[in-house]
């Protein structure tokens, strides 16, 4: 019987977008179900070169990054190495394990230096991946966010919180304050803002007054001003170093 801390990391794992980039067939074929199983979705790249693309387009759509990327290291074209570089150039945040079965120095100095969050030998254990799993959901119980006036945001128990006090959010309301808070130094349209908001409902016509009462009940629960508006641009966040 699994224990607690297995469960909880198994329970992370099930909300993360993955991308898994693999230049090897059979390799792509055996290791598909496990992780469609372990994680929320899957994005599958059969070379770097087309992860990247996958990556660029992925953020394009949704305005935010995978969670994590599960990369080979020796493949066609782009290699994992210069595909980790290309990512970390847009997102030096990002997530990453390789997976390899090379062990010699040529390959292991490098990805040492990259600094990637975990090494995976094949042939690929579900030990072996969820030990690293839960090292990112440790890390992730620690992510809070400093915010004007004494609020915080704890992005692993989704709670807006001054002091003691707990702000209660609607799930729109998390999902949107996450959107810009993933984001800082961007602003969103609200055609942008709408299209994340109702990711789950592709049918769903957009209307400037669904964002703008979102918008509206999230500022209101604030004492200070929580994002700016420009014109041309959209909405931005306020963050903490740019308060006046």
């Amino acid at each position: 019987m699994m224990n607690s801390t297995t469960k909880e990391i198994i329970a992370y794992s099930n909300t993360l977008h993955v991308m898994y980039i693999e230049d090897n067939l059979q390799n792509i074929i055996s290791t598909k179900p496990l992780f469609e199983d372990l994680f929320k979705s899957v994005t599958i790249g059969k070379n770097g070169r087309e992860g990247l693309s996958l990556y660029e387009a992925y953020h394009q759509e949704h305005r935010c990054y995978f969670d994590l990327i599960i990369t080979d290291i020796k493949m066609p074209d782009l290699n994992g190495i210069e595909l980790i570089k290309a990512i970390y150039k847009k997102y030096p945040k990002q997530k990453i394990f390789v997976i390899s079965a090379y062990r010699t120095e040529e390959y292991l100095v490098p990805i040492i230096n990259l600094r990637i969050d975990g090494f995976i030998k094949k042939p690929l254990s579900l030990d072996q991946l969820l030990n690293l799993i839960g090292k990112l959901y440790e890390q992730e119980k620690e992510k809070i966010i400093e915010l004007p006036e004494g609020y915080c945001y704890d992005f692993f128990a989704k709670k807006l919180l001054r002091g003691d006090e707990i702000i209660k959010l609607t799930k729109k309301e998390v999902r949107l304050l996450e959107l810009f808070l993933n984001n800082p130094q961007s602003y969103f349209s609200l055609e942008e803002i709408f299209a994340h908001l109702f990711i789950d409902e592709p049918s769903k016509e957009f209307s400037n007054n669904a964002v703008h009462g979102i918008l509206k009940r999230l500022k209101a629960k604030v004492s200070y001003a929580l994002f700016s508006n420009n014109r041309t641009q959209g909405y931005k966040i306020t963050m903490l170093q740019e308060q006046v």
